[in-house]
């Protein structure tokens, strides 16, 4: 079967709306094949190109994609993962008077940009920390006040992200990802207070109100001595801790 029958073929099985790339299509041919091949498909209006690379079989009454999903489909084509900016995030939680005036995003790459219509799609790159809650509703939170940066943030805004957030572990969830944080926003969120193997202070006050409804924080103490009695001294030795015995 020739390339062209192939993509075809391909676009046939799609439903109507949905985005393919130039790349999900390197498998029926040349590089060179596949981009003449595509060309006759939006030619003859079997397709449409919605930006370079991307493409979309559609109607009269199917709705025009946003900018995220035009953005997502193309970062995922190149290996890259997308997620909101934070400037954007900023002003939906009322953070900032303005978001970004053209659809910007991060992404886990290099800066680069495309059009899309009268818009200019922004994809900037970013450190993995920052991507690494997604765009999920505590990483929302957290890229948010992230943008205001460490002079612009306050306990007032952080509870302010947070009530935004129906989930009733929020919390928690924030602390246990204070590892993806800067330590300015970091320092804003307690610690969980857990008591450490070798009989250290236990969770403070602050700790059990703030995370009274955790299990976990009420286990920790027998937890940990249950776990401190199955270490021998062999078992430290080969630590690197000669000498020491185990309780």
């Amino acid at each position: 079967m020739s390339c062209i029958a192939n993509i075809k073929r391909h676009i046939n099985l799609l439903p109507v709306g949905i985005l393919f790339t130039t790349r999900d299509c390197l498998k029926y041919g040349t590089r060179a094949a596949v981009d003449k091949a595509l060309k006759r498909c939006v030619d003859t209006n079997i397709l449409v190109r919605l930006t370079g690379g991307v493409f979309m079989r559609m109607t009269s009454k199917t709705p025009m994609p946003s900018p995220l999903s035009l953005a997502r489909v193309k970062a995922k084509a190149f290996g890259k993962r997308l997620v909101e900016h934070g400037g954007d995030l900023a002003y939906e939680h009322g953070f900032v008077p303005d978001g970004n005036k053209q659809p910007t995003f991060y992404v886990n790459g290099g800066n680069s940009s495309f059009r899309y219509g009268p818009l200019t799609i922004r994809l900037r790159g970013s450190c993995n920390k920052r991507m690494q809650m997604q765009d999920s509703p505590s990483g929302k939170a957290v890229r948010a006040l992230w943008h205001l940066g460490a002079t612009g943030c306050s306990m007032t805004l952080v509870e302010k992200a947070i009530s935004r957030i129906a989930s009733p572990n929020i919390r928690l969830e924030l602390v246990l990802s204070k590892a993806w944080m800067p330590a300015w926003l970091a320092d804003f969120f307690p610690t969980l207070g857990y008591p450490c193997p070798l009989n250290a202070p236990a969770q403070n006050a602050y700790s059990r109100d703030y995370f009274s409804s955790d299990p976990r924080v009420e286990e920790a103490p027998a937890l940990w001595r249950h776990q401190a009695h199955k270490f021998a001294s062999s078992d430290l030795q080969d630590f690197g801790f000669p000498g020491i015995q185990a309780n």
